[in-house]
């Protein structure tokens, strides 16, 4: 009994012990699922904080570009209102100008009266007479001081309109760089999708796409040469096909052209070569240089059907010509 006891505590001791270690794995493998976890939580987090600083950083620069467009157009609003304010200002200084001359050629009209008017008392027309020439010199000093002023506003208004056209200038040609660089950016952008395009043009389905072309192409060119009788008044519909098809098989060729041996294994180059060679190959008939009419078609009119072959048909109202060949 003992000697039992002693071996049951030890297996129970035992036991303990390997529960005790199994719990503590779980515990290691709880805590390395929570920091997995909490790793997974912190790059979604850090996601989220990326997603929302570009989504923050693209509305602040669409921002931008409205407010640049606000102040565009109301610089253009402000140049418009200065533009009117000074061919108003211009067209005034031109009517007061015109009135100023009216009245020096009334005046002159006046005086040329007055020297030609005989007065009988030659002191009264003399004052009168100096008068009037002094008047006509205030006149003409006011007119050209009108003047003055009108050249100096034109001069200013020439100067700010230099300054205004260079400033527009230079926005012009930044505003041509960036297009520039960004038109440089498309380039290169159309450039990678083209590298692209001719990168997958061995995939399955661009091979797909190639049989498809092919199909379509031999459907067209069946049709066409079905329509090769039609009147001239409706060949609009067959030359269409026919540009189509023509498109079609330019497309077959650049499609084929780029393919070589590195964009295939070394089994299947064998038959894409073969390929190539038909699809390449002379004999393909170019709608637009050798249409399916006949050269010698009367316009509006249709060749001659060809001759049948057989008994000719009978005449009309009458018997065949072998019954009446019997019966005579």
């Amino acid at each position: 009994m003992p000697l039992l006891d002693k071996f049951s505590r030890k297996e129970r001791y035992r036991k303990q012990q390997e529960k005790l270690q199994r719990q503590q794995e779980q515990l290691i493998k709880d805590g390395q699922r929570s920091r997995k976890e909490a790793e997974h939580r912190e790059r979604l987090a850090a996601y989220e904080r990326q997603r929302k600083e570009r989504e923050l950083a693209e509305d602040a620069v669409r921002l931008e570009r409205k407010l640049e467009e606000t102040r565009q157009k109301a610089a253009e609003k402000a140049e418009e209102e200065r533009q009117r304010d000074a061919a108003y200002q211009a067209a005034l200084a031109k009517k007061r100008a015109d009135e100023l001359e009216q009245t020096k050629r009334s005046y002159d009209e006046e005086i040329q009266r007055l020297r030609e008017a005989k007065f009988r008392n030659d002191h009264e027309a003399q004052v009168r007479l100096a008068r009037e020439i002094k008047l006509r010199e205030e006149v003409a000093e006011q007119l050209h001081r009108e003047r003055e002023e009108r050249e100096r506003a034109r001069r200013a208004e020439e100067a700010r309109q230099r300054m205004v056209k260079e400033k527009k200038e230079a926005e012009r040609r930044a505003i041509e760089r960036q297009k520039e660089e960004e038109e440089k950016k498309i380039l290169k952008a159309d450039e990678k999708r083209q590298r692209d395009q001719l990168e997958k043009r061995n995939t399955p389905r661009a091979l797909q796409e190639l049989r498809d072309l092919i199909r379509e192409r031999y459907e067209l060119d069946m049709e066409i040469y079905r329509l090769r009788n039609v009147t001239p008044a409706n060949r609009d519909l067959v030359i269409k096909r026919m540009a189509k098809s023509d498109e079609i098989l330019q497309t077959i060729r650049s499609i084929v052209e780029i393919w070589n041996p590195e964009s295939f294994e070394t089994i299947e180059w064998s038959y894409a070569e073969q390929v190539k060679d038909r699809l390449l190959a002379d004999g393909k008939r170019i709608w637009a240089t050798d249409p399916p009419w006949p050269k010698d078609a009367v316009k509006g009119r249709l060749p001659p059907p060809p001759p049948r072959r057989g008994r000719p048909p009978p005449p009309r109202g009458g018997r065949p010509p072998s019954e009446s060949r019997n019966q005579a």
